[in-house]
């Protein structure tokens, strides 16, 4: 996944260890960004990331 910014598109990073590869679906809902990965599920409330891992992709 990636953000476009005055240097153009630059890989986004959700924490210092994460970055969202993989990404199978975006959607926003009352504000909130979710992104499904694999392996992570991650939410964005416009402040912060939080990152949900599933190394096994076990349901």
């Amino acid at each position: 996944m990636y953000e476009l910014d005055e240097n153009g598109p630059q890989r986004l990073m959700v924490s210092d260890k994460f970055s969202l590869d993989g990404v199978t679906t975006i959607e926003a809902k009352d504000g909130v960004l979710w992104v499904l990965a694999s392996r992570r599920l991650a939410r964005f409330d416009g402040v912060q990331w939080e990152v949900f891992e599933n190394p096994h992709n076990l349901p």
